[in-house]
């Protein structure tokens, strides 16, 4: 509103949008690790799956990685999208 009264023309766009997929529940299965992307995709994956929370929770970003850590799990954050040296470091690969 306020560029509106400086006298600007505003136009709204819709560029991004947080869908809800359908997540399976899973039988227990052998997991490691995880990652996500979003603390919505994390609260998504642990609320069909909560068996999931054993697992290691790889994140990219220090916000997503305290609201993932929130949920009360592991998670391994990198600050930047570059994951190259901790996955394997965590997983003793």
């Amino acid at each position: 509103r306020v560029l509106e009264d400086a006298g600007h023309t505003v136009k709204a766009l819709q560029v991004y949008r947080n869908v809800e997929p359908e997540i399976p529940e899973l039988e227990e299965f052998g997991v490691d690790a995880v990652f996500v992307a979003s603390p919505s995709a994390a609260r998504r994956l642990l609320g069909k799956n909560p068996w999931m929370a054993r697992a290691l929770f790889f994140t990219i970003g220090k916000t997503t990685g305290e609201a993932v850590r929130g949920l009360g799990v592991r998670v391994w954050c990198s600050s930047v999208p570059a994951l190259r040296s901790g996955p394997s470091r965590w997983l003793g690969a």
